[in-house]
Protein backbone atom coordinates (compact mmCIF):
# COMPACT_ATOMS: atom_id res chain seq x y z
CA UNK A 1 0.00 0.00 0.00
CA UNK A 2 2.86 2.10 0.75
CA UNK A 3 4.14 1.56 -2.43
CA UNK A 4 1.27 2.44 -4.24
CA UNK A 5 1.00 5.65 -2.49
CA UNK A 6 4.55 6.78 -3.43
CA UNK A 7 3.74 5.88 -7.20
CA UNK A 8 0.89 8.16 -7.02
CA UNK A 9 2.43 10.82 -4.99
CA UNK A 10 5.76 10.39 -7.56
CA UNK A 11 2.77 10.77 -10.88
CA UNK A 12 1.24 13.50 -9.28
CA UNK A 13 4.69 15.40 -8.61
CA UNK A 14 5.50 14.56 -12.10
CA UNK A 15 1.84 15.96 -13.32
CA UNK A 16 2.57 19.33 -11.29
CA UNK A 17 5.80 19.79 -12.78
CA UNK A 18 4.56 19.27 -16.48
CA UNK A 19 1.58 21.70 -16.15
CA UNK A 20 3.63 24.46 -14.64
CA UNK A 21 5.98 24.07 -17.44
CA UNK A 22 2.61 24.28 -19.91
CA UNK A 23 1.64 27.34 -18.01
CA UNK A 24 5.02 29.10 -18.36
CA UNK A 25 5.34 27.87 -22.16
CA UNK A 26 1.95 29.50 -22.22
CA UNK A 27 3.13 32.71 -20.93
CA UNK A 28 6.31 32.90 -23.44
CA UNK A 29 3.33 31.95 -26.29
CA UNK A 30 0.90 34.63 -25.33
CA UNK A 31 3.96 37.45 -25.43
CA UNK A 32 4.93 36.68 -28.66
CA UNK A 33 1.44 36.65 -30.01
CA UNK A 34 0.87 40.28 -28.78
CA UNK A 35 4.27 41.62 -30.21
CA UNK A 36 3.35 40.12 -33.47
CA UNK A 37 0.08 41.21 -33.41
CA UNK A 38 1.71 44.86 -33.07
CA UNK A 39 4.40 44.15 -35.72
CA UNK A 40 1.13 43.10 -38.06
CA UNK A 41 -1.03 46.00 -37.02
CA UNK A 42 1.89 48.35 -38.04
CA UNK A 43 2.73 46.50 -41.60
CA UNK A 44 -0.63 46.62 -42.28
CA UNK A 45 -0.81 50.03 -41.95
CA UNK A 46 2.25 50.93 -43.92
CA UNK A 47 0.67 48.92 -46.66
CA UNK A 48 -2.91 50.14 -47.08
CA UNK A 49 -0.84 53.98 -46.73
CA UNK A 50 0.79 52.53 -49.56
CA UNK A 51 -2.05 51.04 -51.60
CA UNK A 52 -4.27 54.20 -51.04
CA UNK A 53 -1.64 56.53 -52.59
CA UNK A 54 -1.55 54.51 -56.00
CA UNK A 55 -3.23 55.95 -58.85
CA UNK A 56 -5.12 53.24 -61.05
CA UNK A 57 -6.90 53.92 -64.56
CA UNK A 58 -9.25 51.39 -65.00
CA UNK A 59 -12.14 51.21 -67.86
CA UNK A 60 -15.46 51.08 -66.09
CA UNK A 61 -18.85 50.23 -67.70
CA UNK A 62 -20.45 46.91 -69.11
CA UNK A 63 -18.38 44.57 -71.63
CA UNK A 64 -18.20 45.87 -75.22
CA UNK A 65 -16.39 45.52 -78.71
CA UNK A 66 -13.96 48.23 -78.79
CA UNK A 67 -13.62 49.87 -82.38
CA UNK A 68 -11.08 52.75 -83.12
CA UNK A 69 -13.33 55.36 -81.92
CA UNK A 70 -14.39 54.40 -79.25
CA UNK A 71 -11.24 53.64 -77.84
CA UNK A 72 -9.82 57.64 -78.73
CA UNK A 73 -13.06 58.31 -76.21
CA UNK A 74 -11.98 56.29 -73.20
CA UNK A 75 -8.76 56.56 -73.73
CA UNK A 76 -8.94 60.92 -72.93
CA UNK A 77 -8.98 60.62 -68.69
CA UNK A 78 -5.18 58.58 -69.21
CA UNK A 79 -4.35 60.93 -71.56
CA UNK A 80 -4.89 63.61 -69.44
CA UNK A 81 -3.58 61.62 -66.78
CA UNK A 82 -0.77 62.03 -68.59
CA UNK A 83 -0.12 65.78 -69.63
CA UNK A 84 -1.08 66.68 -65.37
CA UNK A 85 2.03 64.04 -64.90
CA UNK A 86 -0.31 61.77 -62.16
CA UNK A 87 1.97 58.79 -61.68
CA UNK A 88 -0.27 56.01 -62.82
CA UNK A 89 0.87 52.95 -61.00
CA UNK A 90 -1.78 50.48 -62.18
CA UNK A 91 -3.75 50.29 -65.67
CA UNK A 92 -6.90 47.82 -65.82
CA UNK A 93 -7.96 46.92 -69.59
CA UNK A 94 -10.55 43.96 -68.28
CA UNK A 95 -14.03 43.66 -69.50
CA UNK A 96 -13.68 45.21 -72.73
CA UNK A 97 -12.70 42.99 -76.62
CA UNK A 98 -9.73 45.24 -78.47
CA UNK A 99 -9.78 45.44 -82.04
CA UNK A 100 -6.17 46.04 -83.57
CA UNK A 101 -7.23 49.62 -83.74
CA UNK A 102 -8.32 49.90 -80.57
CA UNK A 103 -5.73 48.11 -78.75
CA UNK A 104 -2.89 50.84 -80.66
CA UNK A 105 -4.86 53.84 -79.75
CA UNK A 106 -4.14 52.46 -75.92
CA UNK A 107 -0.73 51.08 -76.48
CA UNK A 108 0.56 54.72 -77.37
CA UNK A 109 -0.85 55.93 -74.49
CA UNK A 110 0.83 53.23 -72.06
CA UNK A 111 4.14 53.89 -73.36
CA UNK A 112 3.78 57.13 -71.88
CA UNK A 113 3.52 56.08 -68.50
CA UNK A 114 6.41 56.45 -66.15
CA UNK A 115 5.24 54.95 -62.99
CA UNK A 116 3.27 52.09 -64.51
CA UNK A 117 4.18 48.98 -61.91
CA UNK A 118 0.47 46.32 -62.45
CA UNK A 119 -1.08 45.84 -65.86
CA UNK A 120 -4.03 44.10 -66.09
CA UNK A 121 -4.97 42.62 -69.25
CA UNK A 122 -7.09 39.91 -68.31
CA UNK A 123 -10.00 39.12 -70.52
CA UNK A 124 -9.42 41.64 -73.36
CA UNK A 125 -9.65 39.85 -76.41
CA UNK A 126 -13.41 37.73 -76.31
CA UNK A 127 -15.03 37.45 -79.46
CA UNK A 128 -12.22 37.85 -81.48
CA UNK A 129 -10.74 35.84 -84.83
CA UNK A 130 -7.64 34.16 -83.83
CA UNK A 131 -5.76 36.27 -86.32
CA UNK A 132 -7.21 39.97 -84.35
CA UNK A 133 -5.82 38.15 -81.30
CA UNK A 134 -2.20 37.72 -82.18
CA UNK A 135 -2.31 41.41 -83.47
CA UNK A 136 -4.24 42.97 -80.22
CA UNK A 137 -1.78 40.73 -77.58
CA UNK A 138 1.20 42.06 -79.41
CA UNK A 139 -0.14 45.77 -79.34
CA UNK A 140 -0.62 45.96 -75.85
CA UNK A 141 2.56 43.52 -74.50
CA UNK A 142 4.80 45.44 -76.74
CA UNK A 143 3.82 48.99 -75.36
CA UNK A 144 4.92 47.20 -71.91
CA UNK A 145 8.77 46.50 -72.96
CA UNK A 146 10.15 49.51 -71.03
CA UNK A 147 8.18 49.20 -67.82
CA UNK A 148 9.60 47.71 -64.78
CA UNK A 149 6.28 45.81 -63.46
CA UNK A 150 5.64 44.18 -60.53
CA UNK A 151 2.50 42.47 -61.95
CA UNK A 152 0.81 41.21 -64.96
CA UNK A 153 -2.53 39.85 -65.31
CA UNK A 154 -3.04 37.45 -68.61
CA UNK A 155 -5.78 35.20 -67.60
CA UNK A 156 -9.53 34.92 -68.65
CA UNK A 157 -7.69 34.84 -72.89
CA UNK A 158 -7.71 32.02 -74.94
CA UNK A 159 -4.01 32.09 -75.57
CA UNK A 160 -2.96 29.08 -76.21
CA UNK A 161 0.96 28.46 -77.11
CA UNK A 162 0.13 31.16 -79.94
CA UNK A 163 -1.05 33.90 -77.74
CA UNK A 164 1.80 33.35 -75.33
CA UNK A 165 4.05 34.01 -78.04
CA UNK A 166 2.11 37.58 -78.81
CA UNK A 167 2.98 38.37 -75.53
CA UNK A 168 6.46 37.73 -75.38
CA UNK A 169 7.79 41.05 -75.91
CA UNK A 170 6.42 42.17 -72.76
CA UNK A 171 8.73 40.04 -70.75
CA UNK A 172 12.71 40.43 -71.90
CA UNK A 173 12.93 43.14 -69.54
CA UNK A 174 11.17 42.46 -66.88
CA UNK A 175 13.93 42.36 -63.88
CA UNK A 176 11.55 41.98 -60.60
CA UNK A 177 8.42 41.16 -61.51
CA UNK A 178 6.83 39.43 -58.83
CA UNK A 179 2.88 38.46 -59.64
CA UNK A 180 2.15 36.94 -62.78
CA UNK A 181 -1.32 35.21 -63.61
CA UNK A 182 -2.05 33.27 -65.83
CA UNK A 183 -5.29 31.76 -65.15
CA UNK A 184 -8.41 30.21 -67.46
CA UNK A 185 -6.39 30.65 -70.68
CA UNK A 186 -6.96 26.95 -72.09
CA UNK A 187 -2.72 26.47 -71.87
CA UNK A 188 -1.16 23.02 -73.10
CA UNK A 189 2.34 21.47 -72.25
CA UNK A 190 4.06 23.92 -75.04
CA UNK A 191 2.98 27.26 -73.92
CA UNK A 192 4.10 26.13 -70.12
CA UNK A 193 7.47 25.55 -71.27
CA UNK A 194 7.36 28.84 -73.42
CA UNK A 195 6.27 30.44 -69.95
CA UNK A 196 9.02 29.41 -68.11
CA UNK A 197 11.18 30.51 -71.10
CA UNK A 198 10.17 34.08 -70.58
CA UNK A 199 9.93 34.41 -67.48
CA UNK A 200 13.84 33.58 -67.07
CA UNK A 201 14.54 35.11 -70.29
CA UNK A 202 15.03 38.39 -67.95
CA UNK A 203 17.20 37.08 -65.30
CA UNK A 204 20.96 36.92 -65.06
CA UNK A 205 21.42 34.81 -62.25
CA UNK A 206 18.45 31.76 -63.29
CA UNK A 207 16.36 33.04 -60.74
CA UNK A 208 12.94 35.06 -60.58
CA UNK A 209 11.81 37.46 -58.33
CA UNK A 210 8.22 36.06 -58.63
CA UNK A 211 6.11 35.87 -55.16
CA UNK A 212 3.25 34.72 -56.54
CA UNK A 213 2.27 32.43 -59.78
CA UNK A 214 -1.27 31.39 -60.84
CA UNK A 215 -1.96 28.86 -63.70
CA UNK A 216 -5.65 27.53 -62.82
CA UNK A 217 -8.18 25.93 -65.15
CA UNK A 218 -5.68 24.74 -67.95
CA UNK A 219 -4.63 22.09 -69.71
CA UNK A 220 -1.52 21.64 -68.68
CA UNK A 221 -1.47 17.82 -68.05
CA UNK A 222 2.18 16.43 -67.39
CA UNK A 223 4.39 17.80 -69.75
CA UNK A 224 3.27 21.24 -68.79
CA UNK A 225 3.69 20.57 -64.93
CA UNK A 226 6.91 19.45 -66.17
CA UNK A 227 8.02 22.39 -68.36
CA UNK A 228 6.63 24.91 -65.06
CA UNK A 229 8.56 22.37 -62.21
CA UNK A 230 11.99 23.94 -63.10
CA UNK A 231 10.34 27.62 -62.57
CA UNK A 232 8.82 27.13 -59.06
CA UNK A 233 12.24 25.72 -58.25
CA UNK A 234 14.32 28.88 -59.80
CA UNK A 235 11.52 31.00 -57.46
CA UNK A 236 13.19 31.00 -54.00
CA UNK A 237 10.70 33.81 -52.83
CA UNK A 238 7.53 32.06 -53.93
CA UNK A 239 4.77 32.95 -51.35
CA UNK A 240 1.59 31.90 -53.56
CA UNK A 241 1.41 29.12 -55.86
CA UNK A 242 -2.02 28.15 -57.42
CA UNK A 243 -1.72 25.16 -60.20
CA UNK A 244 -5.57 23.75 -59.79
CA UNK A 245 -7.74 22.13 -61.86
CA UNK A 246 -4.56 21.92 -65.13
CA UNK A 247 -5.12 17.98 -65.91
CA UNK A 248 -1.79 17.36 -64.32
CA UNK A 249 -1.35 13.49 -63.29
CA UNK A 250 1.73 11.46 -61.59
CA UNK A 251 4.23 12.43 -63.45
CA UNK A 252 3.65 15.68 -63.74
CA UNK A 253 2.59 15.48 -59.75
CA UNK A 254 5.76 14.17 -59.15
CA UNK A 255 8.00 16.30 -61.27
CA UNK A 256 5.71 19.52 -59.30
CA UNK A 257 5.80 18.06 -55.82
CA UNK A 258 10.30 17.85 -56.51
CA UNK A 259 10.02 21.40 -57.39
CA UNK A 260 9.06 22.51 -53.98
CA UNK A 261 11.26 20.50 -52.07
CA UNK A 262 13.51 23.90 -50.84
CA UNK A 263 10.57 26.93 -51.19
CA UNK A 264 10.12 28.28 -47.62
CA UNK A 265 8.73 31.71 -47.89
CA UNK A 266 5.21 29.92 -49.29
CA UNK A 267 1.93 31.75 -47.48
CA UNK A 268 -0.47 29.83 -50.37
CA UNK A 269 -0.38 26.41 -51.94
CA UNK A 270 -3.23 24.78 -54.15
CA UNK A 271 -2.90 21.61 -55.81
CA UNK A 272 -6.43 20.76 -56.00
CA UNK A 273 -8.64 18.78 -58.97
CA UNK A 274 -5.16 17.00 -59.91
CA UNK A 275 -4.51 13.22 -60.12
CA UNK A 276 -1.06 13.83 -58.51
CA UNK A 277 -0.97 10.58 -57.20
CA UNK A 278 0.96 8.83 -54.07
CA UNK A 279 4.40 9.83 -54.76
CA UNK A 280 3.46 13.17 -55.01
CA UNK A 281 1.97 13.19 -51.90
CA UNK A 282 4.90 11.11 -50.31
CA UNK A 283 7.53 13.72 -51.87
CA UNK A 284 5.28 16.92 -50.47
CA UNK A 285 5.21 15.80 -46.84
CA UNK A 286 8.55 14.62 -46.82
CA UNK A 287 10.07 17.49 -48.51
CA UNK A 288 7.87 20.36 -49.06
CA UNK A 289 6.03 19.93 -45.65
CA UNK A 290 9.06 19.25 -43.83
CA UNK A 291 9.26 23.32 -42.73
CA UNK A 292 6.88 25.75 -44.07
CA UNK A 293 6.73 28.70 -40.71
CA UNK A 294 4.83 30.66 -43.33
CA UNK A 295 2.43 28.60 -44.63
CA UNK A 296 -1.24 30.23 -44.27
CA UNK A 297 -3.20 28.31 -46.60
CA UNK A 298 -3.27 24.73 -48.36
CA UNK A 299 -5.10 23.04 -50.78
CA UNK A 300 -4.29 19.47 -51.21
CA UNK A 301 -8.39 18.23 -51.87
CA UNK A 302 -9.28 15.62 -54.67
CA UNK A 303 -5.58 15.18 -55.54
CA UNK A 304 -5.22 11.23 -55.73
CA UNK A 305 -2.73 11.11 -52.68
CA UNK A 306 -4.24 7.33 -51.49
CA UNK A 307 -4.41 6.80 -47.34
CA UNK A 308 -1.10 6.41 -47.18
CA UNK A 309 0.25 9.34 -48.64
CA UNK A 310 -2.42 11.87 -47.02
CA UNK A 311 -1.47 10.36 -43.47
CA UNK A 312 2.48 11.54 -44.46
CA UNK A 313 1.22 14.51 -45.26
CA UNK A 314 -0.98 14.79 -42.14
CA UNK A 315 1.73 13.85 -39.63
CA UNK A 316 4.31 16.36 -41.84
CA UNK A 317 1.58 19.19 -41.47
CA UNK A 318 1.36 18.17 -37.60
CA UNK A 319 4.78 19.74 -37.23
CA UNK A 320 4.55 22.72 -39.38
CA UNK A 321 2.64 25.66 -40.67
CA UNK A 322 2.00 26.75 -36.83
CA UNK A 323 0.13 29.72 -38.43
CA UNK A 324 -1.96 27.82 -40.47
CA UNK A 325 -5.65 29.95 -41.41
CA UNK A 326 -6.96 27.69 -44.36
CA UNK A 327 -6.90 23.74 -44.79
CA UNK A 328 -8.74 22.12 -47.75
CA UNK A 329 -8.89 18.30 -47.78
CA UNK A 330 -12.09 17.62 -49.63
CA UNK A 331 -12.37 14.40 -51.90
CA UNK A 332 -9.01 13.10 -49.88
CA UNK A 333 -10.71 9.37 -49.17
CA UNK A 334 -10.58 10.15 -45.45
CA UNK A 335 -11.81 7.48 -43.96
CA UNK A 336 -12.52 7.40 -39.71
CA UNK A 337 -9.17 5.97 -39.76
CA UNK A 338 -7.49 8.78 -41.24
CA UNK A 339 -9.93 11.49 -39.19
CA UNK A 340 -7.51 10.44 -36.57
CA UNK A 341 -4.66 11.98 -37.93
CA UNK A 342 -6.84 14.58 -39.04
CA UNK A 343 -7.99 15.32 -35.81
CA UNK A 344 -3.92 15.15 -34.28
CA UNK A 345 -3.11 18.35 -37.07
CA UNK A 346 -5.86 20.19 -36.00
CA UNK A 347 -4.78 20.18 -32.24
CA UNK A 348 -1.85 22.07 -34.21
CA UNK A 349 -3.36 24.70 -35.77
CA UNK A 350 -4.81 27.19 -33.18
CA UNK A 351 -5.24 30.47 -35.98
CA UNK A 352 -7.45 27.94 -37.85
CA UNK A 353 -10.35 30.15 -39.91
CA UNK A 354 -11.55 27.33 -42.83
CA UNK A 355 -11.53 23.83 -42.20
CA UNK A 356 -12.85 21.86 -45.89
CA UNK A 357 -13.17 17.94 -45.71
CA UNK A 358 -16.11 17.68 -47.95
CA UNK A 359 -16.86 14.39 -50.19
CA UNK A 360 -14.44 12.10 -47.46
CA UNK A 361 -16.01 8.81 -45.42
CA UNK A 362 -15.91 9.99 -42.28
CA UNK A 363 -18.74 8.68 -40.93
CA UNK A 364 -20.09 9.36 -37.49
CA UNK A 365 -16.85 8.58 -35.84
CA UNK A 366 -14.74 10.40 -37.82
CA UNK A 367 -16.72 13.56 -37.64
CA UNK A 368 -16.70 12.89 -33.98
CA UNK A 369 -13.19 12.79 -33.51
CA UNK A 370 -12.40 15.78 -35.43
CA UNK A 371 -15.56 17.76 -33.63
CA UNK A 372 -13.26 17.36 -30.32
CA UNK A 373 -10.09 18.73 -32.40
CA UNK A 374 -12.22 21.44 -34.05
CA UNK A 375 -13.30 22.50 -30.49
CA UNK A 376 -10.20 23.59 -29.42
CA UNK A 377 -10.29 26.33 -32.72
CA UNK A 378 -10.85 29.57 -31.57
CA UNK A 379 -10.77 31.38 -34.37
CA UNK A 380 -12.37 29.13 -36.96
CA UNK A 381 -15.23 30.76 -39.15
CA UNK A 382 -16.01 28.06 -41.78
CA UNK A 383 -16.41 24.29 -41.69
CA UNK A 384 -17.71 21.98 -44.17
CA UNK A 385 -18.37 18.42 -44.16
CA UNK A 386 -20.53 17.88 -46.94
CA UNK A 387 -21.38 14.41 -48.39
CA UNK A 388 -19.03 12.60 -45.46
CA UNK A 389 -21.27 9.98 -44.38
CA UNK A 390 -22.24 11.85 -41.17
CA UNK A 391 -25.48 10.48 -39.22
CA UNK A 392 -26.83 10.18 -35.71
CA UNK A 393 -27.17 11.84 -32.74
CA UNK A 394 -23.76 11.54 -31.29
CA UNK A 395 -22.17 13.18 -34.42
CA UNK A 396 -24.48 15.98 -33.93
CA UNK A 397 -23.90 16.29 -30.37
CA UNK A 398 -19.88 16.61 -31.05
CA UNK A 399 -20.67 19.02 -33.68
CA UNK A 400 -22.66 21.37 -31.86
CA UNK A 401 -20.24 21.08 -28.78
CA UNK A 402 -17.64 22.09 -31.41
CA UNK A 403 -19.29 25.58 -32.35
CA UNK A 404 -20.01 26.94 -29.27
CA UNK A 405 -18.53 30.40 -28.60
CA UNK A 406 -17.24 29.97 -32.56
CA UNK A 407 -17.10 33.35 -34.69
CA UNK A 408 -18.53 30.52 -37.16
CA UNK A 409 -19.97 31.87 -40.32
CA UNK A 410 -20.49 29.08 -42.53
CA UNK A 411 -21.09 25.23 -41.18
CA UNK A 412 -21.57 23.22 -44.43
CA UNK A 413 -23.25 19.75 -43.73
CA UNK A 414 -25.29 18.59 -46.95
CA UNK A 415 -25.51 15.84 -48.05
CA UNK A 416 -25.23 13.44 -44.88
CA UNK A 417 -27.57 11.48 -42.97
CA UNK A 418 -28.05 13.53 -39.91
CA UNK A 419 -31.95 13.69 -39.55
CA UNK A 420 -33.61 17.00 -38.52
CA UNK A 421 -34.26 16.72 -34.91
CA UNK A 422 -30.40 16.16 -34.80
CA UNK A 423 -29.21 19.12 -36.89
CA UNK A 424 -31.76 21.04 -34.37
CA UNK A 425 -29.11 20.38 -31.78
CA UNK A 426 -26.52 21.90 -33.65
CA UNK A 427 -28.55 24.89 -34.70
CA UNK A 428 -29.83 25.85 -30.75
CA UNK A 429 -25.30 25.75 -30.40
CA UNK A 430 -24.87 28.36 -33.44
CA UNK A 431 -27.83 30.66 -32.47
CA UNK A 432 -28.03 31.48 -36.25
CA UNK A 433 -29.73 28.46 -38.49
CA UNK A 434 -28.52 31.03 -41.63
CA UNK A 435 -24.89 29.80 -40.63
CA UNK A 436 -26.15 26.47 -41.31
CA UNK A 437 -26.62 24.28 -44.76
CA UNK A 438 -27.80 21.08 -44.03
CA UNK A 439 -29.88 19.99 -47.84
CA UNK A 440 -30.23 16.53 -49.12
CA UNK A 441 -29.72 14.96 -45.71
CA UNK A 442 -31.38 11.24 -45.62
CA UNK A 443 -32.86 10.50 -41.82
CA UNK A 444 -31.04 7.21 -40.88
CA UNK A 445 -30.22 5.06 -37.97
CA UNK A 446 -27.31 5.77 -35.73
CA UNK A 447 -24.16 4.35 -36.34
CA UNK A 448 -22.65 1.65 -34.16
CA UNK A 449 -19.82 3.70 -32.34
CA UNK A 450 -17.06 2.04 -30.16
CA UNK A 451 -17.26 4.60 -27.16
CA UNK A 452 -14.56 3.11 -25.54
CA UNK A 453 -12.30 3.11 -28.24
CA UNK A 454 -12.96 6.53 -28.82
CA UNK A 455 -12.37 8.17 -25.68
CA UNK A 456 -8.94 6.37 -25.55
CA UNK A 457 -8.14 8.05 -28.62
CA UNK A 458 -9.22 11.61 -27.53
CA UNK A 459 -6.90 10.50 -23.88
CA UNK A 460 -4.01 9.74 -26.03
CA UNK A 461 -4.62 12.19 -28.25
CA UNK A 462 -4.82 15.30 -25.21
CA UNK A 463 -1.44 13.45 -23.89
CA UNK A 464 0.32 13.73 -27.10
CA UNK A 465 -0.65 17.28 -26.74
CA UNK A 466 0.85 17.86 -23.44
CA UNK A 467 4.21 16.69 -24.25
CA UNK A 468 4.48 18.22 -27.60
CA UNK A 469 3.63 21.55 -25.67
CA UNK A 470 6.07 20.52 -23.21
CA UNK A 471 8.98 20.09 -25.95
CA UNK A 472 7.84 23.16 -27.83
CA UNK A 473 8.50 25.33 -25.11
CA UNK A 474 11.42 23.91 -23.99
CA UNK A 475 12.89 23.76 -27.55
CA UNK A 476 11.66 27.88 -27.44
CA UNK A 477 13.14 28.46 -23.89
CA UNK A 478 16.36 26.94 -25.04
CA UNK A 479 16.77 29.33 -28.26
CA UNK A 480 16.11 32.02 -26.08
CA UNK A 481 18.80 31.39 -23.18
CA UNK A 482 20.94 31.11 -26.41
CA UNK A 483 20.43 34.33 -28.06
CA UNK A 484 20.29 35.98 -24.67
CA UNK A 485 24.18 34.28 -24.14
CA UNK A 486 25.04 35.51 -27.15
Amino acid sequence: MNENKTRSDSNKDQGEKRQTQILHHSFFCAFAIIFASLLSTTMATESKDLINDATVFELSGGREMLTKERAEELVKPLLKAIEEKVPIVKVRLSGKSFSPEAATVFADAIKQLSSLKIADFADIIAGRKDDEVVQVLDTLCSSLQHHALDELVLSDNALAHRGVKACSAAFPKQTNLKKLFFNNNGLEGSAAGLIHELVLSSQTDGQTRLESFEIFNNLLQDAGAKALAPLFASSPSLKRLRMSTTRVSQAGGLAVAESLRHLRNVTSLDLSDNSLGEKAGQELASGFLSSQPHLRSLNLGDTSFGEAATEAVLKALSKTAPHLEELHLQASEISDDLAVHVARCLRTKKHLKKLVLDDNQLGSKGARLIARAVARLPRLEEWSMTDADIAGAKAAKAISQAVINKPLKKLRLNANRIHADHVKIINEAVRDEEVVSWSDNEDDEEDEEDEESLDEESEAEEEEEAEAEVDKAVEQLTAEVSKLST
